[in-house]
């Protein structure tokens, strides 16, 4: 997974993805925080991975991610922090979510 990856992620969870500013004068869009390096998710954790899910359920997307999930051999009870953020970012770019 590289960084427009979890850029995409990031979006679909409604946070800011954080950039390399361009010059030391420019903030993040939060203005919460001081280096961008420490903003972004990296979406290797059960937490970044559980936001996902949350965002799934309050938008209310569950049963079409579930069946897509079905459909590609997976179910949400077997799926990791590898597999689990990849599947998402699938679901995505194929517009299931």
């Amino acid at each position: 997974m590289d960084n427009e990856d979890r850029k995409i992620l990031t979006e679909f969870l409604g946070e800011c993805w954080f950039a390399k500013p361009s010059n030391h004068f420019e903030a993040c869009c939060c203005g919460d925080c001081l280096d961008y390096r420490q903003c972004n998710r990296t979406f290797d954790t059960w937490e970044d991975f559980g936001a996902l899910l949350e965002t799934i359920a309050k938008k209310t997307e569950v049963d079409a991610f579930e069946l897509w999930l079905w459909k590609q051999g997976y179910s949400i009870s077997n799926i990791d922090t590898h597999n689990g953020p990849l599947s998402v970012l699938k679901a995505i770019k194929e517009g299931v979510l």
